[in-house]
């Protein structure tokens, strides 16, 4: 939940907030499905697992597009990111089993690490 609303996220590519105090919705189009999403610590972004393999960092008030996160395998299953150590890092699992952590400030987008095969089968969510 946001400060005075709620987030939701939609396979329709939708990441809609709800504000409860003023009545308004507030709707970004992220363009392809959004299995995830999760607010910064701060409430000011969100980050959005989307399908075909990427995760998006989102200014929450105008829907700006901050940073893009790639690398993973995400076709099929809803999967989850996470972020952690004080939103420095972005952490997600994927469909051939790994883990992967990403830099938040990444310029490439690229991740730091990745660990292969930490899973038998896909992974479906991180925290």
């Amino acid at each position: 939940t946001t400060e005075n609303g709620i987030i939701a996220s939609s396979v329709d590519g939708y990441v809609r907030v709800y504000d409860l105090r003023s009545g308004r919705l507030h709707s970004d189009d992220l363009k392809d499905p959004v299995t995830c999403v999760r607010l910064t610590e701060d409430g000011k972004a969100y980050l959005a697992t989307c399908l075909q393999g990427t995760i998006r960092l989102v200014d929450l008030k105008s829907g700006q597009l901050l940073k893009e996160y790639v690398g993973h395998k995400h076709s099929s299953f809803k999967l989850e990111a996470a972020l952690e150590s004080g939103d420095c890092r972005v952490l997600t699992a994927d469909e051939d089993g790994s883990i992967l952590h990403w830099s938040i400030l990444a310029t490439d987008g690229q991740p730091l690490y990745r660990t292969p095969g930490a899973h038998f089968k896909a992974g479906s969510s991180v925290s």
